[in-house]
């Protein structure tokens, strides 16, 4: 698998170096997740990448969210992160104003609040 000459083979082959290829969307919003809560330089940094309106589809329902076999022990799925993620966002005073209207539109929209505090039980 170390010799296929594409991404796309190395995808559709579900391995690579004999370690399985599984995506859990759960654990990349959750690493952005403590980057962006933790370090404000990350967090300004977050809003020059697609990531705000990949959380404002995500809060939305327009990516599906982790299958319940993929939160063990009850851990949160990557909506419910997302939610956590958007309020860290929202306190950085950077961002598009449109941008950010859309973020904390989404945020309500999915019952999180839009106020910027902080809700992450994690």
């Amino acid at each position: 698998r170390l010799f296929m000459q594409s991404p796309e083979a190395v995808v559709a082959s579900r391995g690579f170096c004999g370690l399985p290829l599984y995506a859990r969307p759960r654990f990349y919003v959750q690493a952005i997740l403590r980057l962006v809560e933790h370090s404000g330089a990350h967090r300004v940094a977050a809003w020059r990448t697609p990531l705000p309106e990949l959380l404002v589809m995500l809060l939305d329902g327009d990516f599906v969210a982790d299958a319940h076999e993929n939160t063990p022990f009850g851990s949160p799925d990557s909506l419910e992160l997302a939610k956590p993620l958007a309020q860290a966002m929202l306190r950085a005073a950077e961002g598009e104003a449109q941008v950010r209207s859309l973020l904390a539109a989404a945020l309500r929209r999915a019952g999180g609040a839009a106020d910027g505090k902080r809700s992450s039980r994690l």
